[in-house]
């Protein structure tokens, strides 16, 4: 068995293991203005919140940065336009940023599509205004992804190694 079928055979399993694209796409929040915060959830994890009801879902434990300082929110709740639309976020300190505006997602609130776009938003305490950027991007490939690469530069790279020397002989006249 050559040294490249034993490579495509060793990287098979690796390949079965890599992740789909689509799991791998992440929505990113730029919220400026009255308040600021930029965070990003997956799109597995904004299609499957941890609670939902009529007035809108929730999603749990969104790293990110809050008012200038990186740090997790326990919760983002996403209310729908019967409840205000818009979004509130949970701090760890206690502290609640809400803010309403336009609903953030389509479909239903235990099947949710965030939407992407420019929104604007106010503060549901002052009446301040923000704008919110919601942004749809592919996230860092997985472990496995990364190990089939380099398996693959293995494979390429011991193949080169593998060949004969080819002598080349120059003649002048």
């Amino acid at each position: 068995m050559t040294f490249m079928r034993m490579a495509v055979l060793a990287t098979a399993p690796l390949a079965l293991a890599a992740t789909p694209a689509s799991a791998t796409k992440v929505f990113t929040f730029d919220l400026t203005g009255a308040y600021s915060a930029q965070f990003s959830i997956t799109k597995a994890a904004f299609g499957a919140p941890v609670d939902a009801s009529v007035d809108g879902f929730i999603v749990e434990d969104v790293a990110g940065i809050y008012g200038g300082k990186a740090q997790r929110a326990p919760s983002i709740t996403f209310a729908t336009d019967a409840f205000g639309g818009g979004m509130t976020i949970e701090l760890l300190s206690g502290a609640f940023a809400g803010f309403l505006g336009e609903q953030l997602f389509t479909g239903t609130t235990a099947m949710p599509v965030a939407r992407t776009g420019t929104f604007a938003l106010r503060s549901d305490v002052d009446g301040a205004l923000a704008t919110l950027v919601v942004a749809q991007a592919d996230a860092v490939p997985e472990p496995a992804t990364w190990a089939l690469m380099i398996a693959g530069f293995a494979a390429v790279a011991g193949a080169m190694r593998r060949r004969s020397a080819v002598r080349t002989a120059v003649r002048f006249a």
